[in-house]
C-alpha cells in the first residue's frame, strides 16, 4: 500500500519536467541515518516512484546492525521514498538542508518507524497507517460479501461503521494540517466526483503550501480532470429530473423512460460486449424479481452495434423485464450527452416522480437502496 498513494503523482512529476519552462530545478543537500532492523538486504536507496518504476538518486551499504547513512544532493524540495528493497519502502518529504534520522523494523517499515527531523513525514506517515487500516477492512469486507452473499447487508451495514470513522479521522486530519505537505496522503482518497470539494480544497492547500514540490505542481492536471468529471456528474445531481429517454426497442417501436413514471426506475447503460455489465446482470434480475411487484422497473439502454448480438445478451442472461431499447450506434448514442458518462456499465436510479436518486449504483450497494426505499 505504501506506494500507492503517489504512484500516480510521481509519474506526473517526470511529465513536469517533460512540459515545464525547461529549466532544471535547484538541487537541494540532505543528511539521512538512522537504524533499521529486518533489512530484506544491505542497500538501501533515496528514490522516487515513477509509475510502478523507482527512479534511485542515491544508495548507501548498513552495515550488519542496520545502521547507515547518507549526504546527497537531491533535484528539488520533494516527496521522496528510503527504498529497503523492491516492493517496501518508507515515504519521506526533504527539504533543503534537512537532517533526518529514521529507526524501524524492515519487516513492516510502514508501521514500525519513527522519524526524527521531519514532522511533515512523520504526520504524513501516521495518516498512511489510518487508510492502510481502512483499506484493510475495506478489502476483508469485499471478501466476506462474496463468501457470505446472504449476508451482504449486515456486513455493509458494519463496513459503513468503519467508513464513516475514516472520513470522520480524515476530516480532523485535513482540518489540522492546513497547507501542509503530509495532505499529500489525503488526495487520493477521495471518491470522485462525489467527493470533489473535499478533494479541492486539499489540493488548494498543498499548491499553497508546497508549491516547490514537483509531485505538486502535477496536482494542477489531475485537479482539471477531477474537476470536469465532478461538473459532468453535476447534470444528474440527486433531486435533478432524469433526462428524458426516446429509443427504438427491438421492434422498431418508441419507447420513452417517462412511460415508466410512476414506478422507481433503474436506467441501465450496457452492452453485450461489457463484461462488467454482463457480470452485473444476474444481480440486476435478482432485485427485479424481488421488487417489481412493489413498482420497481428497469429501463436497458444498449450501447451495440448488432441488433443479433444484443438480443441474444438479453435472452442469455434472462433480461425479463420489458423496457429495452437501442439505436445500435455503439458510443454515438444519443442519451450519452444528457448522462455524461464516459464508461459502461453505468446506472441511474430514479424515483417515482422521475428525478434522480443516485448514479452508479450495482451490486451491494444498488441492493442496499432498494431495499431503504421498498423497506424489505
Amino acid at each position: 500500500m505504501t506506494k500507492v498513494f503517489i504512484t500516480f503523482l510521481l509519474f506526473a512529476t517526470s511529465l513536469v519536467y517533460a512540459q515545464g519552462t525547461g529549466e532544471k530545478p535547484s538541487t537541494i543537500h540532505i543528511e539521512l541515518s538512522g537504524t533499521i532492523f529486518n533489512l530484506p538486504n544491505d542497500t538501501l536507496y533515496i528514490s522516487q516512484l515513477m509509475g510502478r518504476q523507482y527512479h534511485d538518486y542515491d544508495k548507501a551499504v548498513a552495515d550488519k546492525n542496520g545502521n547507515f547513512s547518507f549526504s546527497t544532493d537531491l533535484p528539488n524540495p520533494d516527496y521522496y521514498v528510503l527504498r529497503l528493497g523492491n516492493h517496501s519502502h518508507l515515504n519521506i518529504i526533504f527539504r533543503e538542508n534537512d537532517s533526518i534520522q529514521v529507526y524501524g523494523d524492515g519487516k513492516n517499515i510502514l508501521f514500525f518507524s519513527n522519524i526524527i527531523g521531519s514532522p511533515e513525514s512523520t504526520d504524513m506517515n501516521d495518516f498512511l497507517r489510518t487508510y492502510e487500516v481502512f483499506k484493510r477492512d475495506k478489502d476483508s469486507a469485499t471478501m466476506l460479501m462474496r463468501q457470505f452473499p446472504n449476508q451482504q447487508k449486515a456486513i455493509t451495514q458494519q463496513f459503513q461503521q468503519k467508513y464513516l470513522r475514516f472520513t470522520a479521522e480524515r476530516s480532523r486530519f485535513t482540518s489540522n494540517h492546513r497547507k501542509s505537505p503530509a495532505l499529500i496522503a489525503v488526495i487520493n482518497t477521495y471518491a470522485i466526483p462525489n467527493e470533489y470539494k473535499e478533494y479541492e480544497a486539499v489540493a488548494k492547500d498543498l499548491l499553497e503550501g508546497f508549491p516547490e514540490s514537483n509531485v505538486v505542481q502535477s496536482i494542477r492536471q489531475q485537479m482539471a480532470q477531477h474537476k470536469a468529471k465532478y461538473e459532468s456528474s453535476q447534470l444528474l445531481a440527486s433531486g435533478k429530473p432524469a433526462p428524458e429517454i426516446a429509443m427504438p426497442d427491438a421492434n422498431g417501436d418508441t419507447l420513452r423512460l417517462s412511460d415508466l413514471k410512476g414506478n422507481v426506475v433503474l436506467i441501465d447503460f450496457w452492452a453485450s460486449w461489457c463484461g462488467p455489465c454482463r457480470r452485473e446482470n444476474p444481480n440486476v434480475v435478482k432485485l427485479y424479481e424481488k421488487y417489481h411487484d412493489a413498482g420497481f422497473e428497469v429501463f436497458s439502454v444498449s450501447l451495440d452495434g448488432r441488433k443479433e448480438n444484443w438480443l441474444a445478451a438479453i435472452d442469455a442472461d434472462n433480461l425479463k423485464w420489458d423496457s429495452h431499447v437501442s439505436e445500435l450506434n455503439k458510443w454515438n448514442c444519443s442519451a450519452r450527452a444528457d448522462y455524461g458518462f464516459s464508461g459502461i456499465p453505468f446506472t441511474v436510479l430514479v424515483d417515482k416522480e422521475g428525478n434522480i436518486i443516485s448514479t452508479n449504483l450495482r451490486g451491494v450497494a444498488l441492493e442496499s437502496a432498494l431495499s431503504s426505499i421498498f423497506g424489505y
